[in-house]
């Protein structure tokens, strides 16, 4: 068995004890319990020769991500265990508080003062970073897939370029044949379960909550 199966079985173990202790429901546990078997096969599938999914640098996280992490231990922002989706409510702070920074960013652009505008930006990196680890979600993987993705991608041949949505020769397009992100090795296929941020805990996967007037909460 590989270094990094046995650091991703150690890994899983300790999620697994970890989060059913505190799981208020046999059904939701089962579902973790299952996560960690799909998990553990794919790392046993990935032993024999494919890179297996619990490498060593996927234990660790980014510096960015690991002082947002540090923050939200630091004043106890909650933090899911697990890769879950958050209460309706903590998703809309989430989202309100994205737009406040970006609506900042855009203000400093009026305003002409750059200062503004790199704090805008960190703030907004900020704020999406801290969400994605009350989310739970493991952002390295996450990343190296989006990364993978992007890098396969095609400048924009200008403003007449037909694959261009946004219709600038800034844009960056995706060439036929290109492959979208596949984040199912590093979230699973689900279903995921709800955080309660304001409960500490783990919910049973519902369906997609709505915003109030028939829109998605995210």
């Amino acid at each position: 068995m590989s270094r990094e199966l046995k650091l991703g079985e150690k890994r899983m173990a300790l999620l697994s004890v970890g989060v059913s202790t505190r799981l208020g429901s046999r059904d939701l546990q089962e579902l973790v319990r299952g996560a960690v078997r799909r998990a553990r096969a794919a790392a046993e599938e990935g032993a024999e020769g494919e890179p297996s999914v619990w490498e060593e640098r996927d234990l660790c996280s980014p510096p960015n991500y690991e002082d947002v992490v540090a923050f939200h231990q630091r004043f106890r922002v909650p933090m899911s265990p697990v890769p879950a989706w958050l209460d309706l409510a903590a998703t809309r702070y989430r989202v309100d508080f994205m737009t406040e920074e970006l609506e900042e960013f855009g203000s400093a652009y009026r305003e002409g003062d750059l200062r503004k505008a790199a704090d805008a930006l960190a703030d907004l990196v900020y704020v999406a970073l801290g969400t994605a680890a009350m989310m739970g979600l493991p952002w390295q993987r996450v990343w190296d897939e989006v990364q993978r993705a992007n890098m396969a991608k095609a400048r924009s041949t200008g403003s007449g370029d037909a694959q261009s949505a946004r219709r600038s020769a800034l844009d960056v397009v995706k060439p036929a044949g290109w492959a979208p992100p596949d984040h199912s090795r590093a979230l699973g296929d689900g279903p995921w379960p709800t955080y309660m941020t304001g409960e500490g805990r783990l919910s049973e996967p519902t369906p997609a909550e709505r915003w109030p007037g028939g829109g998605r909460a995210a």
